[in-house]
């Protein structure tokens, strides 16, 4: 472990972390302030005479300037204190068997079962979603499959419904699907505590990681959430410890077969469990080839060809052929944004020439836009009796962008004004609904495929008295708070100047960004559950004495 250098952390030179930080602290006061502006019902299908902006005042300013002092003194104050957090966040001695270590992770597997089970008898068989329904409908045949819902989330639907005709019928394969998932979950975090351990985390900081998964709401609701968002952040979250052992090892663990084998097992994991997972991991894959080059291109060239043809592959069966046998979903469902800044144009009368209303108004006729236009939901526009067509959008695509471009030149104040809205909930810290949240309970229409389906809370059943009330969450938390943490904890680590392990960081960002490109709706948090699960790694970071920018030898901690 290494002896870090006296006034090694004296980073009054450091210029790149000051830009950030101030950076940081003017973009959350920015926020606060149009917070203090914006008007919201609280309704994610509000119409705009309840959903809008006020014009910014006097005290919304003050309360920004307030916010940027308190985020800058603050972020500075942690700055003077990581240096001792350092050196109390480790162990120096530790027993090390494969006895220790067997009965640690089994041992941290139990403790999280045991919390969560509370919440799998009180919900049991798990929430449903409308898109696990439709994911339901693929598997049984009801509709053609397509990539709208990814197809290997579908095929394990109908895999578990296999198991279930085992049983005399097929929705007892969903009951199994939601212990098993559950059991993956637990073994999913568990190895991130495990991790910890074998670093030498002292085991003040492990206990407050287990209470973390343990008894954080967000995380048990989600072990008995059915949606496609669990499996690919439990990828995700696998593929990011996977880059921590890259970065440890300085890309050494990169020249044999079995890593990267591995590391594209992975990959193909994360890409084929969401439709942004391919973006995600061709991005880090290219960061890892550019910051480990000279390994790579002199002892891991094999991590080139096999890492990108990965990647390459994925792209070629998700674009071409999925396009061949019309499995890929409308290509529409990633214009959300840029769909609902040309609603607000039409609906606020802004500036449109004759041309271009023609054009929209094949896409949507402009008066179903004034009727069902809502500033934080597309799908009011898309599925609200509006003649929508999709296949005029698919037919015409480069005139869609081109008209696009052409009505923001012409309306650039709306379309930041309509994407502000559109995105809302990632980015303001004080805006929060229960929509996309969690799903703790079936969305309905699944009990009418089978009367059977029906959901217990066995507590209640036993006892005479539900618990559900002190298990579901009263207050929603906004994204924006997981994501904010998540750049302070990236800040901080430049700070230290370790510079190494800002591509940790990188998966989980990369998700986030995805999201603000593409996102339909302004509040689900199940989109970027991803910053939920890795608060206790990113939290070590910064204070880690290990993996130093510039100095691969190994050293030891003072």
């Amino acid at each position: 472990m290494g002896k870090i250098e006296k006034g090694f952390y004296k980073n009054k030179d450091n210029k790149i972390y000051t830009i950030l930080k101030l950076l940081f602290s003017i973009i959350i006061s920015i926020t606060i302030i149009l917070d203090s502006a914006l008007i919201f019902n609280g309704d994610i299908n509000s119409k705009l005479e309840q959903t809008h902006f006020n014009n910014i005042d006097l005290s919304g300013v003050l309360k920004g300037i307030v916010t940027f002092v308190i985020i800058y003194v603050g972020m500075t104050v942690i700055e003077r204190f990581s240096d001792k957090i350092e050196k109390n966040i480790y162990v120096e001695n530790r027993k090390d068997s494969k006895r220790i270590n067997m009965i640690f992770f089994i041992s941290v597997f139990c403790i999280l079962i045991l919390f969560w089970l509370p919440y799998l008898i009180s919900y049991f068989p798990g929430g449903v979603f409308a898109d696990t329904i439709a994911a339901i409908n693929q598997a049984t045949g009801e509709v053609e499959i397509t990539n709208h819902n990814p197809i290997v989330y579908t095929l394990i639907i109908k895999a578990f419904f296999k198991v279930g005709e085992m049983f005399g019928d097929k929705f007892i394969g969903l009951k199994i699907l939601t212990v098993v998932q559950e059991i993956i979950m637990a073994l999913t975090l568990t190895y991130v505590v495990y991790k910890m351990y074998k670093e030498k985390i002292t085991m003040k900081y492990i206990s407050l990681v287990i209470l973390y998964f343990g008894l954080f709401e967000l995380i048990p609701l989600y072990a008995v959430s059915l949606w496609k968002d669990v499996p690919f952040s439990l990828a995700l979250l696998i593929y990011i410890l996977y880059i921590w052992d890259i970065v440890k090892e300085n890309g050494k663990n990169l020249n044999n077969y079995r890593s990267v084998f591995y590391y594209c097992l992975i990959s193909l994991l994360v890409m084929f469990f969401r439709n942004n997972g391919k973006y995600i991991i061709a991005l880090m894959t290219i960061f890892i080839i550019i910051q480990y080059r000279k390994n790579i291109f002199r002892e891991a060239k094999k991590f080139i060809v096999f890492s990108m043809t990965t990647v390459l592959f994925t792209f070629i069966i998700q674009g071409p052929i999925y396009n061949k046998f019309s499995l890929n979903g409308p290509f529409n469902e990633n214009l959300g944004i840029l769909d609902q800044q040309l609603c607000y144009v039409v609906y606020t009368n802004g500036n449109l020439d004759e041309k271009q209303k023609e054009f929209i108004n094949k896409i949507v006729p402009l008066e179903s836009i004034k009727q069902h236009y809502t500033p934080l939901n597309i799908d009011n526009i898309k599925w609200g009796n509006t003649s929508f067509s999709e296949k005029f959008i698919e037919e015409n695509k480069s005139e869609y962008f081109k008209i696009w471009f052409q009505v923001l030149l012409k309306n650039p104040k709306k379309y930041i004004i309509a994407y502000l809205y559109n995105t809302v909930g990632y980015w303001d810290i004080n805006k929060a609904i229960f929509y996309g949240y969690t799903q703790e309970e079936m969305w309905p229409g699944l009990e009418e495929k089978d009367v059977g389906y029906t959901q217990y809370d066995f507590i209640k059943e036993y006892t005479g008295k539900s618990i559900r009330s002190i298990l579901k969450p009263n207050v929603a938390i906004s994204s924006a708070i997981f994501f904010f943490i998540t750049i302070a904890l990236f800040n901080l680590t430049v700070y230290r100047k370790k510079y190494k392990l800002l591509i940790i960081f990188a998966p989980a960002l990369l998700t986030y960004l995805s999201i603000l490109v593409a996102v339909p709706l302004a509040f689900t948090l199940r989109y970027i559950y991803i910053l939920v699960l890795t608060i206790p790694l990113y939290i070590i970071l910064p204070v880690t004495g290990e993996y130093i920018e510039g100095n691969d030898s190994n050293c030891e901690r003072s």
